[in-house]
């Protein structure tokens, strides 16, 4: 009788581990979308903080930009984020996707600044600019 109110104790119990630790948000932003709007807020505030290394008067609202953007407001993306992130392997796998996405784009920009750098014409220097006014040395 012991062993039966002992299983028992232990099936309830893990049954009660698998709820949510957050309840899930009536206006859940989806995950593909949520993957999205955190792709876009790494690269705004990447280019937030470059920006104001060189102009600290311009100000950059980047959250402002994405609420509008995606249609969502704060708070839903508040909820939204603290949802995702109450699950901390599938919150990863979100933040490597988003990894993933700029590695790529990182590589794409690179090769578009290697092709614009072997297209730009030589410099030219004293040595090969020809005047044909000037006197030639002999």
């Amino acid at each position: 009788m012991n062993k039966v109110i002992l299983q028992l104790c232990l099936v309830v119990l893990l049954f009660s581990c698998k709820n949510e630790l957050v309840a899930k948000p009536e206006k859940l932003i989806a995950e593909d979308k949520m993957v999205e709007i955190i792709h876009d807020l790494a690269i705004l505030e990447a280019m937030r903080s470059q920006h104001q290394q060189g102009q600290a008067d311009i100000k950059i609202n980047p959250k402002a930009y994405i609420y509008k953007k995606y249609k969502v407001d704060s708070v839903q993306f508040a909820q939204s984020n603290h949802y995702y992130a109450s699950d901390m392997g599938n919150y990863k796998k979100m933040y490597d996707k988003v990894t993933k996405r700029i590695e790529a784009e990182q590589i794409q920009a690179d090769a578009l600044v290697k092709t614009d750098l072997s297209k730009k014409p030589e410099i030219e220097t004293p040595e090969t600019v020809s005047d044909p006014d000037a006197p030639q040395i002999k």
